[in-house]
């Protein structure tokens, strides 16, 4: 079951998609000092811009990086099209 944490990390993005306030950039992964790509909401309050970095992107190729922990209750489609409808498209 996912956290809180990863919840509350996806409504941000969800909602930042939705408003085009979403950049692909640079961060320094605390845990090991790596540099890795991010999804980052932006935020703006009184002229000031802030980033919050969500979601670091896997290195390589996502599929062979990773497999499920549970098996799917629904056809293979069904998580493509939930993300796909983040973007908007």
């Amino acid at each position: 079951m996912l956290s809180a944490d990863d919840r509350a990390n996806f409504d941000t993005l969800s909602r930042a998609f939705r408003h085009g306030r979403v950049v692909l950039m640079e961060v320094q992964r605390i845990a090991d000092g790596a540099i890795v790509s991010a999804l980052s909401a932006v935020g703006c309050k009184d002229g000031f811009y802030t980033f919050t970095p969500s979601a670091t992107l896997v290195e390589g190729n996502p599929s062979s990086c990773s497999i499920r922990r549970t098996p799917m209750a629904a056809s293979l489609e069904a998580p493509a099209l939930r993300v796909s409808s983040l973007s908007g498209h």
